[in-house]
């Protein structure tokens, strides 16, 4: 789409003002008899003009003289710039879509199953993961408690938010108080461990990829990859979606978790959902 509205101003381009240049230039050449391959061959007979009926002859001689007049071309131009108005106006109301069901066969299998399956069983909302890197988790402890509270905030684009995060907490602070602003890296491993063997933490084990097997009663080994889930409200087009996917990311982003192998903030944490590939 993008490509062909580019193509077609280009072409409104080149004809108001190439086209019109280039024709008036040919006009010359025709009267100057010369040749249309190579402009400095002069033709010395004189092609003969197409001669009109006294009717047409009459028709265009008031339409020309008509067209040249001042008022005629005042009005020429408003309506030219009315016409800009409404294709601005239009411009402004297109409205970026895009499903996948659109390149199914309509014909196939496949496509009616997909039909009665989001008839009968309508999805809940997008669902997505924040992946987190190898990160210190003591240090971005808050860092990562603000992100959740953000994403929790978003009511109208976040459904909810399934965080091992927030569970933990929960279980830490029961038994015991708590500067999550101070904690060490290996009290964090060492509480961690207890909450995953835990039956609150138990169902989390598998959102995380350790460097080593976890075991009972030992500190934690390095986490490589954590992760928590998501879960976007229904949207129904583009105009709904896009902009929850870019909150999203503008969020991780201002979070700033800082990866251990990187500086960048960027590195530390990412969103990712199936839908985001369609939606971008």
């Amino acid at each position: 789409c993008v490509y062909a509205s580019l193509g077609i101003i280009a072409i409104f381009l080149f004809q108001t003002t190439w086209f019109v240049a280039l024709l008036t230039i040919d006009e010359y050449r025709v009267e100057s008899r010369r040749d249309g391959l190579c402009c400095c061959v002069v033709h010395s007979i004189k092609s003969e003009k197409i001669k009109l009926c006294p009717d047409q002859s009459k028709l265009f001689k008031v339409l020309a003289e008509t067209i040249t007049k001042g008022p005629v071309k005042c009005l020429v131009a408003a309506f030219t710039v009315l016409l800009l108005i409404i294709g601005a106006f239009g411009l402004k109301q297109l409205k970026m879509e895009f499903r996948p069901e659109w390149l199914m066969d309509p014909g196939a299998e496949v496509t009616k199953w997909y039909f009665a399956h989001k008839e009968y069983f309508p999805s809940d909302g997008e669902g997505g993961v924040l992946y987190l890197k190898t990160v210190n988790y003591s240090e971005n402890f808050l860092k990562l408690d603000a992100l959740i509270t953000e994403l929790e905030n978003e009511e109208n684009l976040i459904k909810s938010v399934d965080s091992w995060h927030r569970e933990f907490k929960k279980f830490v602070e029961e038994s015991e108080k708590v500067d999550w602003k101070n904690i060490s890296e290996d009290r964090f491993q060492t509480k961690l461990t207890q909450f995953l063997y835990s039956p609150r933490g138990a169902k989390y084990k598998t959102q995380f990829k350790f460097s080593s097997k976890l075991e009972c009663g030992r500190m934690a080994p390095v986490v490589l990859v954590s992760s928590i889930n998501y879960q976007h409200m229904v949207f129904e087009s583009a105009s709904d979606w896009v902009p929850a996917m870019d909150r999203v990311n503008e969020l991780v982003e201002k979070a700033n978790i800082t990866s251990m192998n990187t500086t960048s903030g960027a590195e530390g944490i990412f969103p990712v959902a199936v839908r985001y590939s369609n939606w971008e």
